[in-house]
C-alpha cells in the first residue's frame, strides 16, 4: 500500500471524527437523541445520520472529483441555507411533546436520513476542495472520503448514543425530561439560526 493512501486513510479516519464535534452536528445530535427511547434507539439514529452524510459526500465529492473542478458556491449557499432552516425544524420538534413509538421510530429514522444527507452536501465543496489540493491521485481521495464518512457515522453514533443515555435514565421524571427536550432544541434552534445568519451576511 502507498505511503499517499495510507496517509489518506488516517487523514479521513481523523477528520471524520473530528467533523462529528462541529457545533452544527453537537446541536443535530442532540436534538436527535430526543427523538429515541435510550442509548440503542439514538445510536441507531445517529448512524442513519451518518450513512446519508456518507452517501452525499461520496455523489458530491465523487462528481467534483471525477470533474476536476469545484462544486459551485451558489449551490453551497442554498444548502447552507437549508440546513439552518432544518436545524431550527429539528429543535422545534424536540422542545415538542414526543409522539407514539412507532411514528417516532419511523419519523427519526427518516428524518435523520434527509439531515444527514444534506450535512453531507454542505460538507462536500470544502472536503473535495481540501481533498484535490492535497491528495495526489484518486485511489487516495476516494479512501480519504470513504474513511471521513465512515468515521463519521460512528462518531456520530457514539455521540448520539452518549446523550441518549441519560435521556433513557429520566423517563420516568417527565419534568427533566422536557427540560434536557427543551434546552437540546433550543440550542439547535440557535445554532440554525446563526448558520442561517452567516450565510445572509455573507452573501454579496
Amino acid at each position: 500500500m502507498s505511503l499517499p493512501l495510507v496517509s489518506a486513510i488516517g487523514l479521513g479516519a481523523l477528520h471524520g471524527v473530528r467533523h462529528v464535534f462541529e457545533p452544527d452536528h453537537l446541536a443535530t445530535v442532540s436534538a436527535i437523541a430526543t427523538d429515541g427511547r435510550g442509548t440503542r434507539t439514538a445510536m441507531y439514529l445517529g448512524a442513519i445520520w451518518g450513512v446519508g452524510h456518507l452517501v452525499a459526500l461520496l455523489t458530491m465529492c465523487g462528481a467534483a472529483m471525477a470533474a476536476g473542478a469545484a462544486i459551485p458556491a451558489a449551490v453551497m449557499v442554498v444548502v447552507d441555507l437549508a440546513i439552518g432552516g432544518v436545524l431550527v425544524a429539528l429543535g422545534a420538534n424536540a422542545i415538542r411533546a414526543p409522539r407514539a413509538a412507532g411514528a417516532r421510530a419511523f419519523g427519526g429514522t427518516r428524518r435523520s436520513l434527509c439531515v444527514g444527507l444534506l450535512h453531507g452536501l454542505a460538507g462536500s465543496g470544502a472536503l473535495t476542495a481540501l481533498v484535490i489540493a492535497e491528495l495526489p491521485g484518486m485511489a487516495a481521495r476516494v479512501a480519504f472520503v470513504v474513511l471521513f464518512g465512515a468515521a463519521s457515522i460512528l462518531g456520530m453514533a457514539a455521540l448520539s448514543g452518549a446523550i441518549g443515555a441519560p435521556l433513557a435514565r429520566t423517563a420516568r421524571r417527565p419534568r427533566v425530561a422536557k427540560a434536557l427536550r427543551v434546552a437540546a432544541g433550543a440550542s439547535a434552534i440557535a445554532v440554525g439560526i446563526t448558520v442561517v445568519a452567516g450565510v445572509v451576511g455573507g452573501a454579496p
